[in-house]
This record gives structure tokens, C-alpha cells and sequence, in this order.
């Protein structure tokens, strides 16, 4: 992350810049990586869908006014921190999946599955596997 990975761990909330003009947003993740809360302005179409997620599970805020940045910083951000550090896991497991997906053999295939490194046939459905 650079140096702004550094400012991210320092902060205890991440003002995201763009969010607020003709620039639609820039990403809030390298802060939610970080476990640092966000606040961010009306304008987030870059990343609508990603602003729309942090809010709704706490993890972001948006601001509308001034007084609303005074509000937000006068309250406790802790359970803030915590449901961006849980997004981030989210996420998180949510690529695991995904690309355990995509790794996933196609019936008939040869498979190693939990550390067993003798190769069997899968069966029909890869799913059906309790092993």
C-alpha cells in the first residue's frame, strides 16, 4: 500500500477524496484492508456498489454536509473499525471461494483433496465429496 498504507494504519478513520466532485470517488479499500473506517462524499459512481456494501455493514459513512464530518469523528468509531476489518475477511473469503470455484475438477478429472495425495477419480458431483 505505499505510503498511504502507512497513513491508513495511523488513522482512525480514512476521509476518501473524489467523493465530493466531478472525480465520482476513488477506492476505499486500501483503507477496509487496513481495518480503517471511511467516511466519503455523495459522489461515489466509480464505485457505487463498493460504497453502498461498506455502508450497509458499517463500515463507511456518507457525508453530506460539514457538520456531518463533525458528527461522525465525535462518535465512537471502534464498532466502525470492527465491521471493516470483518468486510475485509468477508471479501476476503468471498476471492478464496471464487478461486477454489475455478480450481475445481471437472468429473472424471484426477483430484488431491485434504492433503490425501493419492489421485482418484472425481465423481459425478465434485460437491457429493466428504472427505
Amino acid at each position: 500500500f505505499g505510503e498511504m498504507g502507512l497513513w491508513y494504519r495511523l488513522a482512525q478513520v480514512a476521509l476518501i477524496g473524489g467523493t465530493f466532485g466531478d472525480v465520482e470517488g476513488h477506492s476505499p479499500w486500501e483503507a477496509v484492508h487496513l481495518g480503517t473506517p471511511v467516511l466519503h462524499g455523495p459522489r461515489t459512481a466509480n464505485f457505487r456498489g463498493d460504497y453502498a456494501m461498506l455502508d450497509a455493514a458499517g463500515a463507511a459513512v456518507a457525508i453530506q454536509t460539514p457538520d456531518d464530518v463533525t458528527q461522525a469523528l465525535d462518535t465512537d468509531l471502534s464498532a466502525r473499525a470492527e465491521a471493516a476489518r470483518a468486510v475485509e475477511v468477508l471479501r476476503r473469503l468471498d476471492e478464496l471461494e471464487r478461486s477454489a470455484v475455478a480450481a475445481r475438477p471437472a468429473d472424471g478429472d484426477l483430484a488431491v483433496v485434504s492433503g490425501d495425495f493419492r489421485p482418484y477419480r472425481v465423481p459425478d458431483a465434485f460437491s457429493t465429496i466428504t472427505r
